[in-house]
């Protein structure tokens, strides 16, 4: 059986040559945040004061004389780290602010700990509120967490409390008593009621004043993210590339929020599609009779749009209300999907939940294990084979098999049994793809869900699986070969299927790092010695941010609203393609 690795464009380690779901929101903040945190660094912001340090205790509760700070910045692993604060990771790698009865650096007496934020000014703000994100799950007796104000500096008023509870949870509290303020202070506290417990964190902490009325649009994505993402009766994953035989009669969730301070009535958002720029048409979702202020609620959007061939399809999505808008500019945004085809020109019908730069790997140490990511399946269709990108450190001559699953779990079909090669190592080093090909397409019926895998068979050497962009819980899978649970991480294994033929002995056209680039103030002039077909960007998390059609060999991409960072650009040709990285500066 001959098979090749699916080459993507060279360094800045190269992509794959397709685009990715993108949510570009059409607007900067209507309602700005006087104050402001996400704790992303790892030190403590300037302003913020901790209290006095506390005293790590032993294991019969008796002090040990060192002390330590009661708060510290840090990522879910670190909040788990000794298994008893099991902060979810969401989104992936995030930071936040936390105290922890219980991983490094306590153990510690936290009965009583504060966190409170800089002196905010609020001279001219009406209806202020807070919001902020928590974790609080309760659990060993630290259930107890609320919410102060001053705004004297001496004298404290608790205006809210924190309920447990099994995630993150999102918190708005109304301020407007506050209004006015020159220097008014929040403080969040919480104690572990003098025993062993788990913790509090904090994270997205935003104060600012609010209009009448202000709706928001929070989020846009393909599919239904109000059903569950194990429901394989209802489309609602968002693979960034499909197939034009699986992309029919698409489906997109609206994240709406009220960030006024009345309720809005008549709630609604529309979606306009278009293929490649040209229009195709307007869909409506249903109508939310209320919308509380501060609430959010998920609209869903369904077409019966049908795609005429491989191309880029663009949703843009507008939120709308029933009344007046006091703060215009923050209600549309928009995703992007590619829909392939057979044949290496329209991406080999490639089905792929994340694909754009590794943002990691897995392995399990040489030992058996299998990951991948679940497909839906509207119509019949065939299964040609799998595509799998490797991670450094994948070891020549480990053996590796592709394989399908159904939803139980169990066996549908597989690949023959791979070894490994210098050149599969290669391309994964190059953000490239491998090819594991079955003997013959398996069938698929329409209304099925599949996982697709790849396995590493025990002990033939170390596979390691690259990691891509962030999915819903549920799209991806992990499971050790000798142990009995499956994992399902935020990540997605780069593991994708193919729903046509993929040549195996075609010589594709060359990728050629030939680009000149220029920036004249905001504009990015490219140039090619080849005629361009067309232009992409890509930030750092595989995003598409930038799309430019044919242009003849000089092309001109306006980049004065891109955000401060490394960029990849992707050129295509009708026989050649080449990439460039771009960084975005003040």
């Amino acid at each position: 059986m001959t098979r090749r690795p699916l080459t993507g464009p060279p360094p800045f380690r190269a992509l794959t040559g397709v685009l990715l779901v993108s949510l570009i929101p059409a607007f900067a903040s209507a309602q700005v945040c006087v104050l402001n945190e996400d704790f992303g660094g790892a030190a403590l912001p300037a302003g913020w004061d901790i209290g006095p340090d506390v005293e790590r205790i032993d294991a019969n509760g008796a002090g040990t004389g060192e002390f330590v700070p009661a708060w510290r910045a840090g990522t879910a692993a670190e909040a788990n780290a000794n298994g008893y604060f099991p902060v979810p990771d969401g989104p992936v790698d995030n930071r936040f602010i936390m105290a922890n009865d219980d991983a490094p650096p306590c153990d510690c007496d936290l009965d009583s700990v504060r966190l409170t934020t800089p002196a905010i000014d609020l001279i001219g703000a009406d209806h202020t509120v807070l919001t902020f994100r928590y974790f609080l799950d309760g659990a060993f007796g630290g259930d107890s967490a609320w919410v102060e104000l001053t705004i004297d500096g001496s004298s404290w008023t608790r205006i809210a409390e924190l309920v447990p509870g099994a995630g993150w949870q999102q918190r708005s509290v109304d301020l407007s008593a506050a209004d006015g303020a020159s220097s008014a202070r929040v403080r969040f506290h919480w104690t572990d009621r003098g025993g062993w417990a788990s913790g509090l964190a904090l994270d997205d902490v935003c104060v600012r004043g609010r209009a009448a009325h202000d709706l928001a649009l929070e989020r846009l994505a393909f599919g239904d993210l109000r059903t569950s993402p194990f429901n394989s009766t209802i489309v609602g994953l968002d693979p960034v590339e499909v197939p034009v035989t699986q992309a029919a009669s698409p489906s997109f969730s609206v994240v709406v929020r009220n960030k006024g301070h009345l309720p809005l009535f008549g709630v609604h958002a529309t979606v306009d599609l278009a293929l490649n720029g040209g229009p195709q048409g307007q869909w409506t979702s249903d109508t939310l009779a209320l919308l509380a202020a501060n609430a959010a609620d998920t609209l869903v959007v369904r077409t019966d749009w049908v795609p005429t061939g491989p191309s880029v399809l663009t949703a843009t999505a507008t939120a709308g209300s029933g009344g007046s808008e006091d703060v215009p500019g923050d209600e549309t945004g928009t995703v992007q999907r590619l829909l392939t085809a057979a044949g290496w020109a329209d991406g080999d019908a490639a089905y792929a939940h994340r694909t754009g730069p590794t943002l990691g790997g897995l392995d399990a140490g040489g030992a058996g294990y299998l990951a991948g990511c679940r497909y839906e399946f509207q119509v019949d269709d065939l299964v040609h084979g799998l595509g799998v990108r490797l991670d450094a450190g994948t070891e020549v001559g480990a053996q590796v098999i592709g394989r399908l699953l159904n939803t139980d779990l169990q066996p549908v079909a597989s690949t023959d049994t791979f070894h490994i090669t210098d050149a599969d190592v290669q391309a994964g080093l190059s953000w490239a793809w491998t090819y594991l090909p079955f003997d013959a397409p398996v069938p698929v019926d329409g209304g099925t869900d599949l996982l697709a895998v790849v396995e590493q068979v025990p002990d033939s050497g170390l596979m390691r699986i690259a990691l891509g962009g962030e999915v819903r819980p549920g799209t991806a899978v992990v499971h050790e070969l000798n142990a009995l649970d499956w994992s399902y991480p935020l990540r997605a294994p780069l593991v994708r299927l193919h729903l046509g033929p993929v040549a195996v002995a075609v010589a594709e056209p060359p990728v050629r790092p030939d680009l000149i680039l220029r920036q004249e103030g905001t504009q990015l002039i490219v140039r090619a010695p080849w005629p361009i077909r067309r232009v992409r960007m890509l930030d750092a998390a595989g995003r598409t941010v930038l799309v430019e059609g044919p242009a003849g060999t000089t092309a001109s991409l306006q980049v004065g609203s891109l955000a401060t960072g490394a960029y990849l650009l992707v050129v295509e040709g009708p026989d050649a393609r080449a990439t460039a990285r771009f960084i975005s500066g003040p």
